[in-house]
């Protein structure tokens, strides 16, 4: 028998769910992340407050992984077919 167990799953919020498994490495919580769309700035920096505070209540003696489509980019600078504006294209 696999001692990979499922010890819990959550939703969040809208864009945010999380499964922590029991692995044979120790403890592993997953989060699927999606942001709101570019331009909510209001909105999107809540979700980034929030991710932070559920990171910071999980156990620290396990594995973290934050996964998903997080909008995320720094700078300004526009790379042709893989950074910019969606008006742009």
């Amino acid at each position: 028998m696999s001692q990979n167990t499922i010890i819990n799953y959550a939703y969040w919020s809208k864009g945010i769910i999380e499964i922590k498994l029991n692995t044979g490495r120790g403890k592993f919580s997953f989060f699927g992340l999606s942001t709101l769309e570019e331009g909510r700035v209001e909105e999107n920096e809540n979700f980034y407050e929030q991710i932070l505070e559920i990171v910071n209540k999980t156990n620290k003696n396990g594995y973290t992984l934050l996964s998903g489509d997080l909008n995320a980019r720094i700078g300004k600078t526009e790379i042709h077919n893989i950074a910019g504006s969606l008006k742009n294209q």
